[in-house]
């Protein structure tokens, strides 16, 4: 049986990481969210100055409307900040 509760993705490697997850709204209706990090290590003349991070966030609403599906985009932000060492 496939549930919502199985739809979604958790982990991460190499600075990337990534969660995704839903919630049944009700019949035919989903809201889905993705919160995804990346670091990327950041150097001058071989020395570790920090990291910068790439942080992407998204919270849809999926809908089964008469055969087909209807997404709308509730929240979207993409960030990117730098983190001193």
């Amino acid at each position: 049986m496939l549930t919502i509760r199985l739809l979604g993705l958790s982990g991460g490697d190499g600075g990337w990481y990534e969660n995704d997850w839903g919630e049944r709204k009700g019949f035919g209706k989903f809201k889905l969210f993705h919160d995804s990090y990346y670091d990327e290590d950041k150097f001058e003349n071989g020395v570790e100055l920090g990291i910068t991070r790439e942080q992407e966030y998204t919270e849809l609403v999926i809908s089964l409307k008469s055969k087909s599906f209807q997404i709308d985009t509730l929240d979207y932000y993409k960030t990117e900040v730098f983190i001193k060492k």
